[in-house]
């Protein structure tokens, strides 16, 4: 069954995504989009046991979004979403975790210079094209290339902002958590150092029972857009966004050690 966790998930996606589709972040469906999103993280009972009338009886939770949220958790899909990330692919949305990015410059560079992603940005900055786009100067892609370096966006080091990815892997965990036989989930690596931004997220999770299992849960959750590599022991997939989740199972003796290993003590 699918988690509230897991829902919210899927609703503050859908907040982001309808942003860039209407160009502001105070619009009345983004808004709208956040505010149940907030419900459902907090809310006690399982949204995926709730009729259609009861979701609409939540703070925050229209008709229009009660119906999206009961389509994901009897179908696995919200086709609304699956629209959204057609239209704006994950390489296009990382070009909105740039500073001096909002909504509305990312879909002016797509249409004027054809940026579908950072790779293009960065073209469009040795060729100092952006200078010529209204409200945009010299200044602006000076800005732009010290926020690409030091983000690390669109390279081996993308980086990815921090409560981005806690909510991300807090999802992995509500989720993983449910499994019958594991009694421990959690984030390691950079996440766990809490550092301003992270590379990949790292789980580990402990389980008396069928690591395969955990598995098959892993790579089949919402928030997963391709899995790029399956084992019964370790696996990895990349969420909706372009991040990369690793996923380990162990047993219970080997968590100490695990957890030194894959977290360490960089700075």
């Amino acid at each position: 069954m699918i988690t509230n966790a897991e829902v919210a998930s899927h609703l503050a996606e859908l907040a982001a995504l309808t942003t860039l589709d209407e160009g502001s972040s105070n619009a009345f469906r983004v808004r709208a989009y956040e505010a149940a999103a907030r419900t459902v993280e907090t809310l006690d009972q399982p949204v995926a046991s709730m009729s259609e009338k009861e979701l609409e009886g939540l703070r925050g939770v229209g008709a229009s979004t009660a119906k999206r949220i009961r389509e994901l958790v009897d179908t696995g899909r919200m086709a609304k979403l699956e629209e959204l990330r057609a239209r704006f692919p994950a390489e296009f949305v990382e070009l909105t975790r740039i500073p001096g990015i909002g909504p509305k410059t990312a879909v002016m560079l797509r249409d004027e210079l054809g940026v579908n992603g950072v790779a293009d940005l960065r073209v469009a900055l040795d060729a100092e094209a952006l200078r010529g786009l209204p409200g945009m100067g010299p200044k602006t892609e000076e800005n732009l290339r010290t926020a690409l370096q030091r983000l690390g966006v669109g390279g081996k080091e993308k980086r990815t902002p921090i409560l981005e990815a806690t909510r991300v892997a807090g999802d992995v965990v509500a989720a993983l958590s449910q499994v019958p036989g594991v009694i421990r989930v959690e984030p390691m690596g950079s996440l766990r150092r809490f550092r301003d931004t992270i590379g990949d997220i790292d789980v580990i999770a402990v389980s008396t029972g069928d690591p395969e299992e955990v598995m098959r849960r892993f790579v089949a959750l919402p928030v997963v857009r391709q899995v790029v590599g399956y084992g019964a022991r370790k696996s990895a997939v990349l969420s909706a966004a372009g991040m990369q989740i690793d996923l380990r199972v162990m047993e219970p003796a080997q968590f100490g050690a695990a957890a030194i290993y894959f977290t360490g003590s960089k700075a």
